[in-house]
């Protein structure tokens, strides 16, 4: 069996980054997601196919920080949506509601957490160790 070209995280980061893209029209956008798709078992493909947009006809204005844009938009909050915010980096922020910006700190100080004592040795490797559980 062969190697993936792509993982299944990576094929939703990249279909979920199409999107908001500004330069992109939705024509463009929605036939790099079919091709995206290419590369993905059936099953994985729908997993795809993603329903938390914020669409097409939001708002968007321009934020007092230069070089950033900002917007309204209804969100479920969930681990997704904290997923997805966690996963644009420095490049997005929560302004509010103050607690969703709050809940989002929380996450990230406690995944912080996880990592506060010192590595015993850093140096590049093929493998990693990782432990998860449901508390």
């Amino acid at each position: 069996m062969g190697k993936k070209q792509f993982e299944i995280a990576e094929l939703k980061l990249l279909v979920d980054a199409i999107p908001s893209s500004k330069f992109i029209t939705e024509k463009k956008s929605n036939e790099l997601i079919r091709k995206l798709t290419g590369f993905s078992s059936d099953y994985e493909a729908a997993q795809l196919k993603r329903l938390d947009r914020f669409g097409r006809e939001i708002q968007i204005q321009k934020s007092d920080r230069e070089g950033w844009s900002g917007t309204n938009v209804d969100v479920a909050l969930s681990d997704q949506f904290y997923g997805w915010i966690f996963s644009l980096g420095t490049k997005i922020r929560i302004i509010e509601p103050g607690k969703v910006a709050a809940g989002f700190a929380d996450e990230m100080r406690a995944v912080g957490g996880l990592y506060e004592s010192e590595p015993d040795d850093i140096e590049m490797c093929d493998t990693v160790t990782i432990v998860w559980g449901i508390e």
